[in-house]
Order: C-alpha cells, then structure tokens, then sequence
C-alpha cells in the first residue's frame, strides 16, 4: 500500500511540475490570467493540473499534413533538366 501510495505522490508532483513549466511558457491562457493559474496549479495538487489542462491550454494550431513533392512537380528540378 505504500508503495501505491509513494507512486501516486511522485505522479501528482510530475505533473504538477510540467503544468507549471507549462504556464510558464505559455503566453496566453484561453481562460483566466497567468499568475492565477500558477498559484492553482501549485495550491491545488491534482486539481489545479488537470483543469489547467482541460480547460485553460491553449489547443495547438492543426498543421495540414506535409506532402513530399515530387520531382515533376518541383520547379527548381525541372529548370536544372
């Protein structure tokens, strides 16, 4: 039981580590200011990482996926023929 125990508690502090490194660079939240979510995320052990996440990170732009292009489609290769 101990074990789970030291487990759960070395987990709670990863995250509650990455969560503040993570505000720290951010430089918008979506929801809420930054030093707000510094003080929830070090107060609040499990809560305040987990709504940090679900709630204030700022969502990644989608990138459209990168095509290769090929050599018939390529400008450049085809001028250097």
């Amino acid at each position: 039981m101990v074990r789970v125990l030291i487990v759960l508690a070395v987990i709670a502090l990863v995250l509650m580590l990455w969560s503040f490194f993570d505000v720290l660079q951010t430089a918008r939240p979506r929801v809420g200011s930054k030093g707000l979510w510094l003080l929830g995320v070090l107060l609040l052990p499990m809560l305040g990482p987990v709504a940090w996440i679900a709630y204030a990170r700022p969502r990644r732009a989608k990138r459209p996926p990168r095509r290769g292009v090929a050599p018939d489609d390529d400008p450049d290769f085809l001028r250097g023929l």
